[in-house]
């Protein structure tokens, strides 16, 4: 599922069009219903609060930092785990996940194609998200790509 082509697609109840999310793709399709704007009135298949959700994100080469959600989280969440996979090797890649400005993981090596790796720490102070709060994956370099999955848990 590309979140670009403007297909249309059938997830959580409901017609959604893809792209709708600032190019997010989620692992749980349910989530996918969250986009306010796609459906304009009220959600089918949105996570009850405690739920744990799953969110995917291309880094493709080119801008840097890659917004995940830029002041429009679809609700409060609460980050667990991250982990992130370098497509292509490229000596000196990192990732790290930030709140838009304050980092939440440490520095993740993203340098070597096909090595996945987790996060060491996350900071519990800026682990929480709140509904419309911004989520970032930050690159080293424009030429770093890969993938970063973000395992969290809806907290309102």
């Amino acid at each position: 599922m590309s979140p670009t082509t403007g297909r249309e697609i059938f997830e959580g109840g409901g017609l959604i069009k893809e792209g709708t999310l600032s190019g997010v793709s989620f692992i749980d399709g349910s989530l996918c219903a969250q986009d306010m704007q796609a459906f304009g009135g009220p959600q089918q298949g949105i996570p009850e609060i405690g739920t744990i959700v799953v969110i995917k994100k291309d880094i493709s080469a080119g801008s840097d930092p890659i917004a995940i959600f830029t002041a429009d989280a679809p609700y409060a969440f609460k980050v667990l785990d991250v982990i992130v996979e370098c497509i292509g090797s490229n000596g000196g890649g990192t990732c790290t996940v930030t709140d838009g400005t304050t980092a939440i993981t440490d520095v993740m090596v993203m340098a070597t194609d096909k090595v996945m790796v987790r996060a060491g720490t996350i900071d519990d102070a800026k682990a929480s998200i709140a509904a419309g709060g911004s989520l970032v994956a930050d690159k080293n370099a424009t030429t770093d790509k890969g993938v970063v999955t973000i395992i969290a848990v809806r907290t309102a």
